[in-house]
């Protein structure tokens, strides 16, 4: 990560999070953000991790990809 997004990786290493998490936002015809989340402690994944929040991350997508939603 440091050699591919050096600024991301200043951010993140600044933040001293213990874990993080990346989720992309994808669109109707291709990715159009991306998801962040930065924990303080160490966090577990486990496939409820992703099961509870995808569904946030589409509604998510959905409000920033509306004009291509309704085509």
């Amino acid at each position: 990560m440091g050699e591919n997004l050096p600024k991301l990786y200043r951010l993140v290493k600044a933040s001293d999070a213990k874990s993080i998490s990346f989720f992309t936002i994808e669109g109707h015809n291709s990715q159009i953000g991306l998801v962040v989340i930065l924990y303080k402690e160490h966090k577990k994944y486990d496939y409820k991790y992703t099961r509870g929040i995808l569904p946030c991350i589409q509604r998510l997508a959905i409000l920033l990809d509306f004009e291509n939603s309704c085509k």
